[in-house]
């Protein structure tokens, strides 16, 4: 039984890491919320419609160059198992739902033959996707959330074989066992508890919400990411009372 416990907490030790390099994965792809206006299609003439075109093209490319670097990390995860398949189909689809809307917004931008027509269309690459304002934080912290998610589950599913492991231990050891076995499950339970919180609001950080009012969003949007950057912290405690109860019990062995 000890054999197969640490064999879980050496799994658990590559998810620490997980946990730890979760910052990183995201730090690349956090913009500031506001700030972003169609300035590059104001310095074309009033009329030049081909100048709004050719900025609009820049700014589309740009767009579904940083949505397919957000696909690429979404699918590692889901490639090393730790997001699940309805996780993995539900980021690749809003991924793939802006991807083709940048597209068809470009198709439309490219066959104007008016400067109004297509300063309109080069606002929509803003007001209507809001690519680095909304989703892509959002997207990036959902990812993270799914990770978390994911990996509170997995220690959740640990306990009865962590619980069997202290009771066969010799009595000198299982006292301090159990302490950090009891703190183990508080955390899990609190970082469960800031995942649910962050899922309450994830419904919340919508485009429109962004047009309607930035303020409230940015507000909310930092709820958000202060329950899952909680929960992530939760997590690692766990995992870290773990590998204590696994030093313990081999130390006793």
């Amino acid at each position: 039984m000890f054999n197969s416990m640490l064999s879980r907490a050496r799994w658990s030790a590559r998810a620490a890491a997980v946990a730890g390099g979760l910052a990183l994965l995201i730090a690349g792809a956090i913009v500031p919320l506001s700030g972003f206006a169609a300035a590059p299609a104001n310095l074309c003439a009033a009329t030049d419609y081909q100048c709004v075109i050719s900025y609009g093209d820049k700014a589309i490319a740009a767009r579904q160059n940083a949505l397919s670097t957000l696909n690429s990390r979404v699918t590692e995860q889901f490639t090393d198992k730790r997001v699940t398949a309805s996780d993995n189909a539900t980021l690749t689809g809003d991924i793939s739902t802006n991807e083709s809307g940048l597209s068809a917004l470009k198709t439309k931008l490219d066959a104007d033959t008016d400067a109004t027509t297509a300063r309109a269309d080069f606002r929509s690459i803003y007001t209507a996707f809001r690519i680095y304002a909304v989703v892509l934080p959002r997207d990036y912290h959902e990812l993270w959330l799914d990770m978390v998610i994911h990996k509170d589950g997995q220690l959740v599913s640990n306990e009865t074989l962590i619980r069997d492991a202290i009771n066969g231990a010799p009595a000198s050891v299982q006292t301090q066992a159990n302490q950090l076995f009891s703190d183990y499950q508080t955390q899990v339970t609190n970082a469960q508890a800031q995942t649910a919180a962050a899922l309450q609001i994830l419904p919340q950080l919508t485009v429109s919400a962004f047009n309607a009012n930035p303020t409230a969003y940015k507000t909310t949007f930092g709820s958000y990411k202060t329950d899952i950057q909680t929960a992530a912290q939760d997590t690692r405690a766990a995992i870290y009372d773990l590998h204590q109860i696994v030093r313990l019990l081999k130390s006793a062995s």
